[in-house]
C-alpha cells in the first residue's frame, strides 16, 4: 500500500495514468491480484494504491513494464509526494483464495 499527495492542479493527469497503470497491472500481470486507488474522504488529493502481488517476484515484474515507467515518469514531473508505503505479508485471504 502506498499513500500519496497530488498536487491539484495535475490531480487528473494523475488519476488517469494510475488508473491505467492499475487496469493494466490487473488485466495482464498474472501475478497481480490486486490494484485498487482509493481516495481519501477528507482531501481529494490524497490517493492510497492498495496492491496484492502473488510474490516479490510478481511485484519486481510489475515494475518493468512500460505503464509503470510512465508512472514514475508522471509522478517526478508533477511533484507527487509519497506520504507512507507499507509493504505487508498476507494472512488473510489465503494466497490461492485470491483468483
Amino acid at each position: 500500500m502506498v499513500g500519496i499527495r497530488v498536487p491539484s492542479e495535475h490531480r487528473d493527469e494523475v488519476v488517469g495514468v494510475l488508473t491505467d497503470d492499475a487496469r493494466k497491472s490487473v488485466s495482464d500481470e498474472p501475478g497481480c491480484y490486486r490494484f485498487d486507488l482509493l481516495q481519501d474522504d477528507s482531501d481529494p488529493n490524497v490517493i492510497r494504491l492498495y496492491e496484492v502481488y502473488k510474490d516479490r517476484a510478481a511485484h519486481k515484474y510489475h515494475t518493468e513494464q512500460p505503464y509503470f515507467q510512465h508512472w514514475q515518469e508522471v509522478r517526478e514531473r508533477t511533484g507527487v509526494e509519497v506520504l507512507a508505503r507499507w509493504a505487508s505479508v498476507n494472512l488473510f485471504p489465503e494466497n490461492r483464495d485470491w483468483r
